[in-house]
């Protein structure tokens, strides 16, 4: 049986085959309650670089945790296909995968199929409000400036973020803010000292905007971070850096924080969001309050 490839999925069958590798993969809270795992969320690529977005319920899980590993390729088929949307969506396909009890996976060779899945997309485009905020995106630059950890903890609940700004190839920038566990993972970059020029890849980031400024967030659970990684595309976007230098002693400057949005507009745009249809079935009243 052939494989398909991932722009050609519709809800027409059940019987698609796809050879992709594992570009994403994290753990979704359940929507009733946050202290327990809802469902598994993929995000798979194909050779041709086309990602889409795939759910395994928490009930169905165990019969698949050895196989779903991130960066693993798999054979996966016999599933179905529903509608997607919403914003903050992880991939711009208009349909995602859902795991059913007779979906099969299996290992298979990886030749062909893209490490990272990376679309990266210039900061231009973003200033001129030529990318759809819908989907989340990946970027690359150099980090020219960041603020330390800044604790935003409330009521006993930890939290931090980080503000930084990166500069593309062409002397662009974009700013951004980066909450939780992804604030700790570049203050703890910041604190082992930084060699050369730090080159950072931030995939699957919201792009928010705020009183016609563009800058970019990272999501609640599918935002991944690559600092001074050594893989090709941040080697290659060194190469590229005009004055050819990686090795001179580079200064960030420090960001303050005392311009930073407040922490209520930043849970407002840091938030995820659903469709009225996407909220499951419940016997509870839902109220709906003007914040």
């Amino acid at each position: 049986m052939a494989f398909t490839m991932i722009k050609y999925i519709t809800p027409l069958k059940e019987s698609w085959r796809l050879k992709v590798r594992i570009v994403r993969f994290w753990e979704q809270p359940d929507f009733k309650d946050h202290t327990v795992i809802g469902t598994h969320e993929l995000i798979l690529v194909d050779e041709k670089g086309s990602k889409i977005q795939a759910t395994i319920n928490k009930h169905l899980f165990d019969n698949y945790k050895n196989l779903v590993k991130e960066g693993a390729t798999r054979i996966i088929s016999n599933f179905l296909v529903k509608k997607t949307g919403g914003q903050h969506r992880a991939t711009s396909h208009d349909y995602k995968i859902v795991f059913i009890y007779k979906t099969n996976v299996r290992e298979c060779d990886n030749v062909q199929l893209p490490l990272h899945g990376f679309d990266f997309v210039p900061f231009d485009k973003m200033h001129k409000k030529e990318v759809n905020d819908v989907f989340l995106v990946d970027v690359i630059g150099e980090c020219t400036a960041m603020s330390d950890k800044i604790d935003t903890s409330t009521n006993g609940t930890p939290n931090y973020k980080v503000m930084f700004e990166l500069e593309d190839l062409n002397k662009n920038t974009i700013s951004g803010t980066l909450w939780g566990k992804y604030a700790e993972q570049m203050s703890e970059y910041k604190k082992e000292g930084i060699q050369g020029r730090p080159i950072i890849i931030l995939q699957f980031v919201k792009i928010k905007r705020w009183r016609d400024q563009v800058s970019l967030c990272n999501s609640l659970f599918a935002t991944k971070i690559f600092i001074n990684e050594d893989i090709s595309e941040v080697n290659d976007y060194k190469e590229s850096i005009t004055d050819g230098d990686d090795s001179r002693s580079v200064g960030i400057t420090h960001l303050s924080s005392q311009n930073s949005h407040s922490i209520e507009d930043e849970f407002m745009k840091l938030s995820e969001r659903k469709q009225l249809d996407e909220i499951p079935d419940t016997n509870k009243i839902l109220c709906i309050y003007n914040i």
